[in-house]
This record gives C-alpha cells, sequence and structure tokens, in this order.
C-alpha cells in the first residue's frame, strides 16, 4: 500500500529537487554501508534509485526554470512534492521505486518535467517526486485541488499499487472519503484514535468540497460545531465541550 501526501513549492524549488536527488539517501551501496565505485545506474532497480521524467538528472532544476520562462509563468507555486510512502516490509527498494516510477508517469504523462528518487534510509521506504507546476508541452499549471488528490493522485495510487499485488487504502462507502495511513496502521494493530475518527471526518469533507464554505457545511452536517470570525477559525468534534475547542 502506497500513501501519499503532496506539498506546494513556493519558494527553492531548487532544494527540494536537491533534497530527493541525495545519493545518501537513495543509494543501495551506501545504505548497506558499501564503499565502492560503482556506475551509477538511474533506472528503476539500478544501485542509485533516481529517475528523471522528461529532463535529464542531472539538469532537473535548470529544465524545468526554462519550461517556466519559456510561457512566461515563473510567479506562484513553482511545483509539486509528492511523498509516496510504503508500509515497512510491503515492497523491496527496487519494487518501491518502480513502483514509484510508473506512479509518477501515470499521474504527470508526457506534459510534466519531473524527478522520483526512493529514500532507503528509513525503516519505511518513500519516493519522493519532485515536478514543475507548468506543463512543458503548452504552458498549462497543474491543478492540485481536492478533485486532483482524491480523483487522480490517490486513485492513481491505488492503480499501481494492484498491479504490484500491494494492499491499498480502501475508501470508506459510508463517507466518500479513504483512509490515512496513520489511522490504518492503528486499526492493524487493533487501535482506534479519536485523531484518527476526526481525520476520517476531514477526508470524508473534503471529499465532497471545492470551496471552503462548501467544508465547513459538510463537516457542520456531521454533528461539528464551526466558528468563524475575522482570519480565525474554531471546529469542535460532536460531544466535546466547548472549553476543550
Amino acid at each position: 500500500m502506497a500513501y501519499d501526501k503532496i506539498i506546494p513549492i513556493r519558494r527553492r524549488l531548487d532544494h527540494c529537487v536537491d533534497y530527493a536527488l541525495n545519493e545518501e539517501k537513495t543509494s543501495l551501496s551506501a545504505a548497506l554501508g558499501y564503499i565502492g565505485n560503482e556506475e551509477k545506474n538511474t533506472q528503476p532497480g539500478g544501485d542509485v534509485l533516481e529517475t528523471a521524467l522528461n529532463c535529464e538528472l542531472g539538469t532537473a532544476y535548470r529544465d524545468m526554470m526554462e519550461t517556466k520562462r519559456r510561457w512566461d509563468k515563473r510567479g506562484g507555486v513553482l511545483g509539486y512534492h509528492i511523498v509516496h510512502s510504503y508500509v515497512p516490509g510491503e515492497v523491496t527498494p527496487q519494487e518501491a521505486h518502480a513502483a514509484g516510477v510508473k506512479f509518477a508517469r501515470r499521474l504527470l504523462g508526457e506534459r510534466f518535467e519531473a524527478v522520483v528518487s526512493t529514500h532507503i534510509d528509513q525503516e519505511h521506504l518513500h519516493c519522493h517526486i519532485v515536478f514543475n507546476s507548468v506543463s512543458f508541452v503548452d504552458g498549462e499549471k497543474y491543478r492540485n485541488d481536492f478533485k486532483a488528490y482524491f480523483g487522480d493522485i490517490r486513485e492513481t495510487s491505488n492503480e499501481v499499487s494492484r498491479d504490484y499485488g500491494l494492499s491499498i487504502i480502501v475508501p470508506d462507502p459510508g463517507s466518500g472519503g479513504g483512509k490515512h495511513y496513520a489511522e490504518w496502521a492503528a486499526e492493524k494493530r487493533g487501535k482506534t484514535t479519536v485523531r484518527g475518527l476526526i481525520r476520517q471526518d476531514m477526508d470524508a469533507a473534503l471529499s465532497r468540497s471545492f470551496t471552503l464554505r462548501s467544508f465547513w457545511t459538510a463537516l457542520e452536517r456531521r454533528g461539528y460545531t464551526v466558528k468563524r470570525g475575522g482570519k480565525y477559525v474554531s471546529i469542535r468534534p460532536p460531544g466535546a465541550n466547548a472549553s476543550s475547542a
């Protein structure tokens, strides 16, 4: 199973690319403590688990900025950073990277420059996908909204997981949303947390909302108390005392 979160990059796109492409985190040899001069292999299954899509690894950032200059779209969100995480023990590093590359190809097609890397320096393997916000094909900017997350990112992630025989994030038929990894893991251990239940309600409300106002309304229909005043909003779950909000 892969769990995904997407983070808009509003500054220092170069830092995000550099963070993803860190051989201390992506090299199988480094992870195993080897010291050698193996030839760098950037294909899925190679020693260094890094792959570029629609650009070159060594010039990925410059390629993305050139696209922005060509279409005169250098402001706003510069790019997006997807963290594509796997359940510990479910995949090998090579499988995780191959699945991450396939996920990125399906999600972005042949329209956006991206780098995909698999960090193997922690127990849970995870891919970093950093991609340009501007398409090099037509200059259109990537759409990042509730529909894109639940309809494109999560569904594409589940499709690729099925292709590799991995478990998937199963939607709750009654809520329209899906389970976050933390909640899924807690349930596997036989635990249910208040935070997990609230998060599930938030997911369900987000999946049905396309404006902030409709999001508040969806929460209120689930029994939450929403108080809006100026720039601050307080949300109290059903059954909570007003003093604890």
